[in-house]
């Protein structure tokens, strides 16, 4: 099963831009595909947060290029047992630790038969890999086997189909219109909204209830834009990123009231059908 991929890579980390790094990754991209593209999703996911970084990867999967390759390395597990992930759908190619990094991308796109486990020591004979760090997989492994796989290489070669459902994925709880709602806290934004794991097309099913934000019992208000929400309240409306997010005009939500990635939100709905 051979791949025919341009060189076009897409970074996705939480390396920062202090270190060596990212640089690092890029140079080995690049020595091994002369007329590589790299593009710089984002590396500054928070250090070891796979929900951000699952949230990022979803977010970015209708823009991220067709016969591309992307290297999500988010890796809290990086040097033990925890397997190398080959994702195949939609002519894009995701690789990525096994921690449940894929797990929003899983939801909403893959089918049993896209994912790949990579077999480390064939992938080492194969690739002539001599040396690697048991804490930069990113440049030792996640960079080789990018450019193994652009250079036209079999992945079946050094990889077997696993099925989807049997991977590691976060406890992520879908949201579903009760008297008492939960949502999760997906992203925070640079401005302070909070992204919620609500999916834009819920937006109008809410409009037949008033939203109480628990426990302060705070109203939401359902908006269309920041600038419609009433000075100093809260407003709920669709984010950029295909989800619904909270947020306060010119303010910054999560610094006023204290909300972190991962936090759960609860609503009470007040109306007639619940």
């Amino acid at each position: 099963m051979k791949t025919n991929i341009k060189p076009i890579f897409c970074l996705l980390t939480d390396f920062g831009l202090e270190d060596v790094y990212v640089g690092q990754v890029k140079c080995v991209l690049a020595s091994q595909n002369i007329n590589a593209q790299i593009i710089d999703i984002t590396h500054s996911v928070i250090p070891h947060n796979i929900l951000q970084g699952s949230f990022f990867l979803k977010a970015s999967w209708k823009y991220i290029p067709e016969n591309s390759i992307t290297l999500v390395v988010i890796d809290p597990g990086v040097g033990t047992t925890r397997d190398v992930l080959i994702l195949k759908k939609d002519n894009k190619i995701v690789l990525a630790p096994d921690n449940g990094i894929l797990s929003l991308v899983i939801k909403s796109y893959l089918s049993p038969n896209d994912i790949f486990v990579l077999d480390m020591e064939k992938f080492k004979s194969k690739a002539d890999i001599k040396s690697i760090s048991n804490t930069f997989h990113g440049r030792d492994v996640f960079a080789p086997l990018a450019s193994y796989i652009a250079n036209g290489e079999d992945i079946l070669e050094i990889s077997h189909t696993i099925d989807v459902n049997t991977i590691k994925k976060i406890d992520i709880p879908e949201f579903k219109i009760n008297k008492d709602s939960n949502a999760i806290i997906l992203h925070i934004d640079r401005f302070g909204n909070c992204v919620l794991n609500i999916e834009q097309s819920i937006k109008e099913k809410l409009r037949n209830y008033e939203i109480l934000l628990l426990p302060e019992g705070k109203k939401i208000h359902l908006v269309d834009s920041y600038q419609n929400i009433p000075d100093g309240e809260i407003g709920i409306l669709d984010g950029s990123q295909g989800y619904l997010e909270l947020a306060i005009n010119k303010q910054n939500l999560a610094k006023k009231i204290g909300f972190q990635i991962g936090n759960r939100i609860c609503f009470r709905l007040i109306g007639e059908n619940l």
